[in-house]
């Protein structure tokens, strides 16, 4: 009988496990290219964020104002 609940048990973890590795194979490499994705986006918003705040010091613009046309640069959706 126990050795019976045991067998059982083993099969419920052995068919969890190869669930697991099924969906970490499947859904793995789309999860790393989105995650590339992010943080090659996250970098380009930075750069163009440091360069607008950059170009709006050179041409004298108030910083609170270049501040502000770096953040409508990068994303219009997020700006008031």
């Amino acid at each position: 009988m126990q050795e019976q609940l045991v067998d059982q048990n083993l099969a419920a973890l052995t068919t969890l496990f190869h669930t697991l590795v099924e969906f970490a194979v499947r859904y793995g490499f789309q999860f790393l290219g989105a995650l590339v994705v992010l943080l090659v986006g996250l970098k380009v918003a930075s750069w163009c964020g440091e360069r607008s705040t950059r170009l709006a010091e050179a041409k004298g613009v108030d910083v609170t104002l270049g501040r502000f046309s770096a953040i409508w640069y990068v994303s219009p959706s997020s700006a008031p």
